[in-house]
């Protein structure tokens, strides 16, 4: 994964999501969105990063989900 597509991923995440991912969470990253990669037809996760300013917005919402840590634990209580 190259350097500039984590930029964009983690641009991408600050503004839609307000989530700031720092640049050790590439592992996490590459695993999270393998899926999404997959499901949309990319060719790799270096394209679906640079297609991410334009893309469908059900693509990006994917990633904003595959990316996003869904408990619901905390309000539960």
């Amino acid at each position: 994964m190259l350097d500039q597509s984590v930029q964009a991923i983690g641009q991408f995440m600050q503004a839609k999501a307000g989530i700031k991912l720092s640049a050790n969470k590439i592992y996490m990253i590459e695993a999270r969105l393998e899926a999404v990669v997959k499901r949309f037809g990319f060719a790799h996760i270096d394209h679906l990063a640079a297609s991410l300013p334009q893309a469908l917005g059900e693509v990006q919402q994917a990633v904003v989900d595959a990316l996003t840590t869904n408990e619901s634990f905390f309000f539960r209580d």
